[in-house]
C-alpha cells in the first residue's frame, strides 16, 4: 500500500531517521508513480541528505502531478533549499519566496525565504520576511526549526544558522 509506506516514511522522518525515511518514500513512489505526496516527501528527504538530483527530480515531478497541491509552498521551498545548498542564492531566494507567498505557508517557510533573500543580497525582502517570523516566533524557535529541517550537510546547516542569527531569528 503506497499510503502505508508513505506513513512509515513520515514516522521515520519525524523521529529523525531521514535515511530510513527515504527507503519508505522510494517504495511508496514505486508502488504508485503518480503519488505526488510520495514524490514530494522523497524529494524533501533527498534535499535533507544533500542529494540534489533526486531532490529536483522528485520535487519537479510532484509539482507536475499536483500543480495546485496544498503543499505547493513546501515543494517550492524544498527546491529553494536545494539551490541554497548549491550556492545558487538567487534561485534559492526566488523559490523560497514563491513558497512563502503560497497559501498555507508558515513560520518555517517564511524563515527560509528570509534566509535565502539575505544570502541573495536582497536585504529589503530578507528584513520583511524576518519581521514576519520575529512577530510570531516562540521560545527555542531556532532549535525547533533545525529539528524540523535536520540537514545532513553540515555546511548548509551552518550557512542557514548564520543567516538566522544575522536576521535575529
Amino acid at each position: 500500500d503506497p499510503f502505508t509506506n508513505l506513513t512509515m516514511g513520515r514516522a521515520n522522518l519525524l523521529s529523525g531517521n531521514v535515511e530510513g525515511a527515504q527507503s519508505w518514500f522510494e517504495r511508496s513512489a514505486s508502488l504508485s508513480p503518480n503519488y505526488a505526496f510520495a514524490k514530494y516527501n522523497l524529494g524533501f528527504a533527498s534535499m535533507l541528505c544533500d542529494n540534489s538530483a533526486s531532490c529536483i527530480e522528485n520535487i519537479d515531478s510532484a509539482l507536475l502531478l499536483s500543480p495546485l497541491d496544498p503543499l505547493k509552498y513546501a515543494m517550492l521551498s524544498a527546491r529553494g533549499i536545494d539551490r541554497l545548498a548549491r550556492g545558487d542564492y538567487e534561485a534559492a531566494s526566488r523559490y523560497c519566496s514563491q513558497g512563502a507567498n503560497e497559501p498555507n505557508s508558515h513560520i518555517h517557510i517564511h524563515t527560509l525565504a528570509a534566509v535565502a533573500s539575505h544570502l541573495a543580497g536582497n536585504d529589503a525582502a530578507a528584513k520583511s520576511w524576518a519581521d514576519m517570523v520575529n512577530k510570531v516566533k516562540y521560545e527555542n524557535y531556532r532549535e525547533q526549526f533545525f529539528r524540523n529541517f535536520p540537514f545532513r550537510e553540515v555546511e548548509t546547516c551552518k550557512i542557514v544558522e548564520a543567516a538566522m542569527r544575522k536576521l535575529s531569528i
